[in-house]
């Protein structure tokens, strides 16, 4: 039978002839730290290529039409709920900004009427000094 001549069985012989007795663990892990880096290095897999991981985010193609129909009921189905949603909230914007907007002019309306009062009671008061002639009391 011959001796096995693989890569691992060299490495074995390697490190086996450096091994002392004497030797605590931490001093051999210390000793063999560059190497152990080494073979970490090159066993570590990228898992983003495994076909596991490759396999687990695709689907699988349903060429069924009961299937295809059940699919395209429940994106319909979420598509209504949330446009319902989404109407719920347009239509309450806009009725908050409606009396919003309406709040504004009736307030401008009401400074609007103050400002009028105030321009009559003027006038009337200008009319009737000016042809009654007479002067208000405050200055007689």
């Amino acid at each position: 039978m011959q001796p096995c001549r693989c890569e691992y069985r060299r490495r074995l012989e390697h490190w086996g002839s450096k091994l002392i007795a004497n030797k605590t663990r931490q001093e051999l892990l210390i000793e063999l730290e560059s190497e152990l880096k080494e073979i970490r290095k090159y066993l570590e897999l990228n898992k983003t290529t495994l076909s596991s991981s490759i396999r687990k985010r695709t689907s699988a193609h349903d060429k069924r039409k009961s299937s295809e129909r059940m699919g395209l009921a429940g994106a319909t189905f979420i598509c209504i709920v949330v446009g319902l949603v989404v109407l719920i909230d347009v239509l309450t914007i806009v009725k908050f900004l409606t009396k919003s907007i309406s709040f504004l002019n009736y307030k401008k309306l009401e400074r609007e009427k103050v400002k009028d009062k105030e321009i009559r009671a003027m006038t009337k008061r200008f009319k009737k000094n000016k042809w009654n002639n007479e002067f208000p009391e405050s200055t007689a």
